[in-house]
This record gives C-alpha cells, structure tokens and sequence, in this order.
C-alpha cells in the first residue's frame, strides 16, 4: 500500500487510469521509464523538413477553413521564410477553428510537431501536435519523453505527474560507487534523471535501442532486484520447512487389526523387510545431508547413492528396468561409486557419482548414452520458458 506521503495527488478518476499501469505511489512514478522520445530542441525549415520523419517547425498562420468534402475536416494553411505547409484536422473542436483564427488575426507563431507527408495541396501535416508561442520563445534543453499510457491518459498528464515526483524522490545511491566505475555504469539518480530528460547530445538512436549506459544501469538494477527478491523468497521457505513426521508404526498396526485377515508368515516377513528398508533410505537422506554439509570425503556420498538405490530398486519391479539395471552394472564395473535415476519411473537420468579420474572410462561404457552437464544451483525453480496455449 502507498503511504500519504508517497501517495500519487491526483483525482480519483486519474487514480483508476494510473492504476491500470500499476503507478500507485511516487516512486512507481519514476520508475515509469520512456519508451521513445521526440526531438524538441531544434525547428527546421519547411523547405528543408525532410518527409516521412516527425520535425518541429515554427510557421504563422494563412488560412483556417471547415471543408466538408470529402469529409468535414479542419484545414489551416501556415508558412514560414522558406515556404508553405497545409495541416489537415480530421476530428477537431470549434474551440481548435476559434484558436487558430485568433492566431492568424494576432499573427502568432505556431510551434507544430509532426510528419510531413506530400498532400494533394502540397506538403502537409495532419493531426500535428501544436501550441501558439510567443516571439523568440526558448525551445526545450532536452528530448521530450513518450511514456508509456492507456486509453484517456494524455502524455502532457502523465509528464506534469513525473516531474515533481522525480524532484522529491530519495534516489540515494545503494552500490559502491567505485565498484560503479569499474563496471562502466552511471549513478543511478544521474541514470534516471537522464533517462526522463536526455540533453539534446545524447544520440537518439543510442536511447532508442537501449544501449545507452544509463539504460545498462536500468538493467542491472532490475536483475538485482529480481535476484534478491527471489533470495528472500527462498530464504523465506527455507524458514518454514516442514515438520519432520516420525514413524511410529501406530498407522501400521491400526491396518493390519482392521484386516478381515491375519497375515501369513511370509507376508508379516516381507512387511517387516520393507519398513527396515524404508527406515534405512530416511536414515541414508540424513548422513548424505551431514557428508554434503560437512569435510568428509565425498566418495562417502557415493557410497550412499549406491546403497539408497539398490535398497529403492528391491521395492517394486517397476522402480527400474532390465537396460536402467544394465547400463548400472556397467557404469559400476568401470569406476562409479554410486547412483541414482532421477524422474519418472523406469526412465528419466541416470545420476552417477563418479571420480574424475574414472569419468572418461565411464562414458566409454556408456556410449548409447548422451552424457549431460549440469551444476548445482542454489536459486530454486525458475521458469525459463512460457508459452500460454
């Protein structure tokens, strides 16, 4: 939950859309990074503008008129020093018709920023983004930012919501800044800041394709937060483990009076084989624990992969089959301590704990089987690949 003080100030209306971005607090506020930006800092001719590419040009207004052919549209002709451009308004307001007829009795400048594309008047722009400004009016030190947004949020909104949020944010640096350095990557307060407002010589395409250093701070800030959330996640498990269950053989014995029959010898011999197995694998779980965690010899925990399986395999015929049992006895006869096969019944990997120097004779063994890498990994499970029917 946002707190007061971190709380976006906003009417509950504006609440709902920003909601839907997941913008609930200030900091989520400067953490909604661009996604491109717009080239404000400089006007061009209206001759020189080249076509296809979004300029900004300054140029007074000549003609306002409401065509109602082929359609009703709004179209305004306005010039500069180097030639004419015609802007076309498919859907406008009378208020839109009121200001640029003002703008044209008062002889004001329009700023417009858009794609010019030849028209059947000429060049022309339609549905520009413009504003009136006064004589020698500064233009923008930086690019302008384009976040982000959904239906009926506005980008001048969302800008007007960013600036003063990114002003009071607390973006106190957390890494060493020497280790920083060494790594080729900005402060972050000096990554943000940059990436809301680039100065006009930072290449555009550099932001776009973010490989900009500030974007390669964003990154990795990201990865770090992800990796230690999902640390504490783990640690967090790790707290709550489960209860260890001991066996008293009270279950046991509650079944067997329920029986509608006594077993016969073999079968009360069999039953007592089984539990002793059974009660032999948990008892191998704890000293493999105790091999891993301690400074003894590893091999010892071979040993015990070996014994555990061959107890595991004595269960149910279907634990293993004839070319698991094989492909066993052949890896054992050439240097493996022990093992074990991981997943499903009857199929899955074969595990084998084997000294590094017997490796190479156990693989010569085993050649219709592919051997596979793997390392130890302390994260957890982790998905790698999603892909919704």
């Amino acid at each position: 939950m946002a707190t007061a003080a971190n709380r976006i100030d906003a009417p509950p209306a504006l609440q709902v859309k920003l909601k839907k971005l997941g913008l609930l607090r200030g900091d989520d506020l400067v953490l909604h990074l661009p996604m491109r930006y717009e080239d404000e800092t400089q006007v061009v001719a209206i001759a020189q503008a080249p076509t296809g590419f979004a300029v900004q040009v300054e140029a007074r207004v000549l003609d306002v008129a409401v065509q109602f052919r082929p359609r009703r549209q709004l179209v305004a002709r306005v010039a500069d020093e180097s030639g004419e451009l015609v802007l076309r308004f498919l859907n406008f307001y009378g208020s839109q018709t009121r200001q640029l007829e003002k703008a044209r009795d008062e002889g004001r400048k329009l700023r417009l920023f858009g794609e010019i594309r030849p028209g059947f008047l000429g060049a022309e722009m339609v549905h520009p983004r413009y504003r009136v400004v006064g004589e020698n009016e500064p233009l923008p030190q930086a690019l302008t930012p384009v976040y982000p947004t959904t239906a009926g949020l506005s980008q001048n909104v969302l800008r007007k919501l960013i600036a003063p949020a990114l002003a009071q944010a607390d973006l106190t640096e957390l890494l060493d800044s020497r280790w920083c350095r060494a790594h080729a990557l900005p402060a972050f307060e000096q990554a943000v800041r940059l990436l809301h407002a680039p100065p006009p010589g930072v290449p555009e395409a550099v932001l776009q394709q973010r490989t900009h250093p500030a974007w390669r701070r964003i990154k990795f800030d990201e990865i770090l937060a992800q990796q230690l959330s999902l640390r504490r996640a783990y640690l967090a498990r790790r707290r709550q483990g489960a209860t260890p269950l001991h066996a008293a053989g009270e279950l046991a014995r509650r079944l067997l009076a329920a029986l509608p029959f006594e077993l016969t010898t073999a079968q009360r011999r069999v039953n007592g084989e089984i539990s002793a197995d059974l009660g032999r694998m948990s008892d191998l779980v704890d000293q493999g624990v105790e091999v891993l965690c301690g400074d003894g010899c590893l091999s010892t925990f071979g040993e015990i992969l070996h014994e555990s399986w061959t107890l595991k395999r004595g269960l149910s015929s279907t634990v293993s089959n004839d070319m698991i049992d094989d492909c066993y006895l052949r890896a054992r006869k050439s240097g493996a301590i022990g093992g074990k096969l991981l997943g499903a019944g009857s199929g899955g990997f074969l595990l084998l704990f084997v000294e590094p120097d017997r490796r190479d004779a156990v693989r010569a063994a085993l050649p219709e089987l592919k051997c596979v890498n793997f390392e130890f990994d302390s994260s957890g499970s982790r998905i790698l690949f999603y892909h919704p029917r």
